[in-house]
């Protein structure tokens, strides 16, 4: 997971070899959903197959970080302005976001380091 969360950090490319078009990553990172935001605090929207954060421009494209979750509360998240990938493996039920999740605080603590 952090050797694909650097080849979405590198734009598609990891270790001197594009692994994803460019194109493909642009589509991945722009706004699919458009006004279909979701919000657990924040408002978000989703590209094809990743999470994106406010700031988008006005086109819905990626100018802050952007990731996905999975089952179980696994997490990764890419800060293309800091240069940084987070990648959170637990396992447990329910959703990281959740109140009361013991997972939540070492996330966030993470996330701002």
């Amino acid at each position: 997971m952090a050797a694909f969360g650097q080849m979405l950090l590198g734009g598609g490319a990891f270790k001197d070899r594009r692994l994803l078009s460019e194109e493909s990553f642009r589509r991945m990172t722009t706004i699919q959903t458009g006004a279909l935001m979701f919000t657990d605090g924040a408002e978000k929207g989703y590209g094809y197959g990743m999470e994106i954060a406010p700031p988008a421009d006005s086109k819905g494209m990626l100018t802050g970080e952007f990731g996905h979750g999975g089952a179980y509360g696994n997490k990764m998240v890419i800060d293309p302005v800091a240069g940084r990938v987070i990648v959170f493996m637990v396992q447990h039920a329910g959703w990281i976001g959740e109140p009361g999740n013991v997972a939540w605080p070492a996330f966030k603590a993470l996330a701002s380091a």
